[in-house]
């Protein structure tokens, strides 16, 4: 097995995590560009709780003349997590997530709500065994979009929860891998990109639309001035740690792609 010292980002002394078995992380979906981009350990934990996806619409397909046996569909997932924090934890990690510093020569105050619903980072939760190093999976928690929050009770030493929704559905991934995330910049000429790892082959939905493009959990193309990407369902290959693409994307675009690899 896998040694925290190693592979995904040991905590610092100074993260203050509830569950010795549980490591929470996150990248930013408009991070600068790097591959990898590295992850940041989250801090004062207390609790995350996922809700099961549930589906924008389902379909029922008959073949003809086989009688009652039907294929259903689903399309269109949406689900929530729920992240529990101490108290005076909440805000910090609230700016951490939006790319913020929350100090008085940075941002000096948040809102209590997002205008715009746009996807804003992924999660990792990674679950350890007693040792608090052996990896035994970890759940990812894709293109999440933080909600309006509120609060039951302000005193510092209560939780605090944030709520996030993803209309991509979660996966989990197996003892001795974690998740990658890797961002590119098109020049217009360029067509092969260097993958910081070989990504490992997911398990395809085979009736979802959004899931597993040539093993990867998702492959964006956005403008440097978008805020969210558009999802590649074709024109793209991977074999190792070459990732080609059909077309050179234009200047100044930014790929995108997230994948599995096999800890170091």
């Amino acid at each position: 097995m896998a040694n925290w010292n190693a592979v995904l980002t040991q905590p610092s002394d100074n993260d203050i995590q509830e569950g010795k078995y549980t490591h929470v992380r996150f990248v930013r979906n408009e991070a600068s560009v790097a591959a990898p981009v590295v992850w940041t350990s989250v801090s004062g934990v207390q609790e995350v709780n996922i809700d099961p996806v549930s589906w924008g619409s389902t379909n029922k397909y008959f073949q003809f003349g086989a009688g009652d046996e039907s294929l259903e569909k689903k399309l269109d997932p949406e689900t929530s997590m729920t992240i529990s924090f101490l108290n005076g934890e909440g805000f910090n990690q609230l700016a951490a997530f939006l790319g913020q510093t929350w100090t008085a020569a940075g941002t000096t105050g948040l809102p209590y709500f997002q205008e715009n619903d746009y996807p804003d980072i992924i999660v990792e939760l990674v679950a350890k065994e007693a040792n608090n190093s052996t990896h035994l999976y970890s759940h990812v928690f894709p293109d999440a979009t933080i909600q309006g929050f509120g609060f039951q009770n302000v005193m510092d030493t209560t939780n605090w929860s944030l709520t996030f929704k993803t209309k991509r559905e979660p996966f989990v991934l197996a003892n001795g891998v974690e998740a990658v995330y890797d961002q590119f910049t098109g020049d217009g000429s360029t067509t092969d990109f260097t993958l910081s790892a070989t990504p490992l082959a997911i398990v395809t939905a085979t009736n979802q639309r959004y899931w597993d493009y040539d093993n990867f959990a998702f492959i964006k193309e956005k403008a440097s001035t978008a805020t969210i990407g558009t999802l590649q369902h074709s024109g793209y290959s991977n074999i190792t740690t070459a990732l080609t693409a059909a077309t050179a994307p234009a200047a100044s675009t930014i790929v995108q792609v997230l994948y599995a690899k096999a800890q170091a």
